[in-house]
């Protein structure tokens, strides 16, 4: 008889504005009931319309939270690096000397049930740019059956950086009402455009 293979995690992903962040999930099989999550994580800006004017804008950090139903992720095996460097898309063989690499500082927090993850700009000039590729975020535990992750990406107005305003103000206001007017267009962008979510993955385990 014909040995069926095991029935694979089926995932979906939806990146809303992907050149400012697309994630995406992957599963790695260890046993029947016990699965690795590699993800792969990209950062850059992105320019939206907004207001009637252009907006470019990028992170300065993230959250990402999971929220799974028949399973855990131990503490223990959860992804905690602390800080690491992402992989710039202006590396070459050639470092200038005023090359700054793009630190990231990261945390997690939250139960096995609920396990989440902060995402922070540490050193750099401005957003996070470039690539995370973890090779596992954590060791999903399943309980029963039918299993479900749930992600989410959400940032919060500290989060933002604009990078670039067009038609939106005047280009010869004084820097106090610039930054102010920075701060209400962040506040519209989150609002309008990034809430309640940046990014999302489903991951069904039946």
């Amino acid at each position: 008889m014909q040995q069926l293979l095991p029935i694979m995690p089926q995932t979906q992903h939806e990146n809303r504005f992907p050149h400012c962040l697309y994630i995406e999930f992957n599963t790695q099989p260890l046993t029947s009931d016990q699965f690795d999550l590699p993800i792969t994580i990209h950062f850059s800006e992105q320019t939206v319309q907004l207001l009637g004017g252009r907006v470019q804008f990028g992170l300065k950090g993230m959250e990402l939270k999971l929220k799974l139903k028949n399973a855990e992720i131990s503490y223990d095996s959860r992804y905690q690096p602390e800080r690491i460097e992402l992989s710039t898309y202006e590396h070459t063989e050639k470092i200038t000397a005023n090359y700054l690499p793009v630190v990231c500082q990261v945390t997690t927090y939250g139960s096995n049930s609920d396990p989440a993850w902060m995402f922070e700009l540490t050193i750099s000039s401005s957003v996070l740019k470039g690539s995370l590729q973890i090779e596992n975020l954590g060791t999903l535990q399943v309980r029963s059956k039918p299993c479900q992750l749930r992600a989410t990406v959400e940032v919060s107005l500290q989060h933002l950086c604009l990078t670039s305003v067009e038609g939106l103000y005047a280009s010869n206001i004084s820097r106090n009402k610039q930054t102010i007017a920075n701060i209400a267009i962040k506040k519209e962008l989150l609002r309008t455009k990034l809430q309640p979510y940046l990014s999302r993955a489903e991951v069904d385990y039946e």
